[in-house]
Order: C-alpha cells, then structure tokens, then sequence
C-alpha cells in the first residue's frame, strides 16, 4: 500500500490477513520478514492532545473531521489548555478510533513449563499452560475465608 507508514495499517476489514508462511514443526513461520505482516499496538489512539484534565463538559472528542474528511486532533482542548500537550496518533487519518482485536502472535517462554508453549497458539490454551506450568489446576483449588 502506498503511502506513509501510518496510512499502511489496516483496522477490521481493512486489515486483511498476514501472509506469513505456515508453521514448521516447531510451531513457528520459517520468514517473518513478509510483505503482509501482523501489527497491534497497545492504546490505539487518532491525533489529540492531551489536557492532563478531566473533560467535564460533555464528551470527549479527541479528533475532528478536517476538511478533507481526515481525523485531526480536536482544536477545541488547545483552546481550553493553552499547555495542552499535542500528541500524534498511530492510526490511520480516516479511522477515529482504535480497535480491540488482534491476531495470533508468535510465542516464546522460559522457565519451568517453557516447553510446552511453541509458536502460534490459542490464545485459551495458553492459559491451560500457564496453569499447569505453575501447578494450580482444579486439583489444587483452595476456598478463600
């Protein structure tokens, strides 16, 4: 996709799919290096800025429409905060807000139990690991007084 880096990340149907190849035996891609990859980030957010205050006179809209349909930080909080920190988004200019979904990721872990956690997994099958890793399954529930 052309353009900034920025613009090259898709959100839902936009996103596609990864195009990493499939897993070896080890559970992992043989190339990570791939022209379509997986990106998530922690706190998506569109281009605002930050008040360090609450917002208590109605809802809070970081962004704004411009007049060529991009999301701009919101001029009304530099207005109401001359000190008001401008802070750069790292989604797409047509997206106002971030989503809360990803995709599977490669694994890694170390310590005891580090052998059964192997390159791409479910994400409930990492927990069953976890739990059997540290020896708390349903066998060792306590009830709390």
């Amino acid at each position: 996709k052309p353009g900034p880096l920025r613009e090259k990340v898709g959100v839902y149907a936009a996103a596609g799919y990864p195009n990493y190849p499939k897993a070896n035996i080890e559970g992992y891609p043989s190339e990570i290096d791939v022209s379509k990859r997986l990106a998530f980030f922690y706190g998506n957010y569109p281009d605002h800025y930050e008040t360090l205050h609450p917002k208590l006179d109605g809802t809070f809209k970081p962004a704004v429409k411009d007049g060529d349909g991009k999301y701009v930080a919101n001029p009304k909080y530099i207005q109401l905060h001359e000190d008001a920190i401008h802070m750069p988004g790292n989604l797409p200019s047509n997206q106002a807000v971030g989503v809360h979904t990803a995709d599977d990721a490669v694994l890694n872990a170390m310590g005891p139990g580090a052998e059964n956690f192997r390159g791409f997994m479910d994400n409930t099958e990492v927990f069953k690991v976890m739990v059997d890793s540290l020896g708390i399954g349903s066998g060792s529930v306590r009830s709390v007084k």
